[in-house]
């Protein structure tokens, strides 16, 4: 049983769809799967043959870039075929999490083809619409022009996938509306974290950390960790600080992206710049969630949210966003309100600073909420659980594509109709 895995990119560090797929393979490994991964060497910070003990191809097949941003996707499409093109074979089942390779691959090759979907354009179109309203007549017409191609190229992948897995049942229902596909090749694997590394801080740990970060004893400190990419809203989170007024209240932003300077200009422009840390890409984000007090999560648009998972695993109480037209995330499959955590309203960041208050005012509150919060992460997100449901979608379609011709019935036979 062997897996040609191809990743748009994979990163040792600081990926949060690299290392969904390196532990669920590393969880198929242990049910007998052997998994080769496949990555554009530009596309990976990865120099060995393997990575993580996964033999890794590195791809050299050169890549096109679009006449216009607005183009990417079509750009995408011609660099997939090329790239499928030049997979090894030999492999019985292909894996991939770009819906371009998906596409490719089925058209040129009859091994199963599977899409394992780290997310959707959908789930961030709302958000963008709104932004883009306020954009030249010819802006809004590249960026819609940009959302049909996006579609196109997912829809594709949708409809020719043997197998489509998601790592939340909210990302799956949505895509399936949003596409109007039947739901039988559609199924979650729901993302898990690793319940050992991430642990509630010791006190000593506690110390540590947050001296490490120069934190005072009445500092009120919230954390965030992820990439500063729009999709992210840090931005609400920075304005959320800035309305609760509390003078003790200090933020650890742990991660990197294109939005960090402008988030740093926004921070001054608030008033709040030197009770904002911003501490990069960090190889080990737990010191961060061992300082603080409550972890934030405004994301506006997300397949699943590992990074809220790390967080109720290391005994955080946390605030999220409902869903709602622009917010398009699983929180409320991930947290229950005022049980597991807080949910508040994203529509301003209002709904997220009187959530933020709440939790400052009320330590019990706190207490109650990440007790529960590690309970459910022990007990609901665990990549033993998310690889068991991978290896029950894949077993049967490995069955499937190698049944001997005696093994056809008349009940596999197509029905021909005659010409008329």
């Amino acid at each position: 049983m062997t897996i040609l895995w191809h990743m748009p990119t994979l990163q040792i560090r600081c990926c949060g769809l690299s290392r969904r797929a390196l532990q669920l393979a590393r969880e198929l490994a242990t049910l007998g799967w052997q998994i080769e991964f496949a990555v554009h060497e530009d596309k990976t910070d990865c120099r060995a043959d393997t990575i993580e003990g996964f033999p890794l191809l590195r791809l050299t097949v050169a890549q096109s870039q679009p006449l216009h941003w607005s183009l990417q996707s079509r750009t995408r499409r011609h660099n997939a075929t090329s790239l499928v093109r030049s997979l090894p074979t030999g492999h019985d089942m292909f894996l991939s999490c770009q819906p371009e390779a998906v596409a490719a691959h089925k058209r040129l090759r009859t091994v199963p083809t599977v899409f394992v979907c780290g997310g959707s354009a959908i789930l961030h179109e709302a958000a963008e619409r709104d932004e883009q309203c306020r954009q030249p007549l010819t802006a809004r017409v590249h960026f819609a022009i940009d959302r049909a191609l996006r579609r196109r190229n997912e829809r594709a992948a949708f409809r020719v996938a043997a197998a489509v897995i998601f790592d939340s049942d909210t990302t799956r229902d949505r895509v399936m509306s949003a596409y109007r596909l039947a739901g039988d090749r559609l199924f979650a694997a729901v993302g898990g974290v690793d319940a050992v590394a991430f642990t509630p801080a010791s006190d000593a740990q506690r110390t540590d950390a947050r001296r490490r970060f120069a934190l005072n004893a009445d500092a009120f400190t919230l954390a965030w960790t992820g990439r500063l990419a729009p999709e992210k809203n840090v931005e609400l989170l920075l304005r959320a600080v800035a309305a609760t007024t509390l003078p003790t209240i200090r933020l650890l932003l742990a991660g990197d992206g294109p939005q960090r300077a402008a988030l740093e200009s926004l921070a001054h422009t608030l008033g709040i710049a030197d009770r904002v840390r911003f501490l990069g890409a960090l190889d080990d984000v737990r010191p961060v969630l061992h300082a603080a007090d409550v972890f934030a999560f405004p994301s506006r648009g997300e397949s699943f949210g590992g990074a809220l998972a790390e967080a109720m695993a290391a005994g955080l109480p946390c605030i999220a966003l409902r869903s709602s037209h622009t917010i398009r995330t699983a929180s409320e499959e991930i947290i229950t309100h005022g049980i597991t955590g807080l949910l508040a309203d994203g529509c301003h960041e209002y709904g997220m600073a009187d959530a933020i208050r709440t939790l400052a005012q009320d330590a019990p509150l706190r207490v109650r909420l990440a007790t529960a919060a590690r309970r459910h992460a022990e007990a609901n997100f665990t990549w033993k659980r998310a690889g068991a449901a991978l290896h029950a979608v894949l077993r049967p379609l490995l069955r499937s594509a190698t049944r001997r011709p005696a093994d056809i019935t008349k009940q596999d036979l197509p029905c021909v109709l005659p010409s008329t």
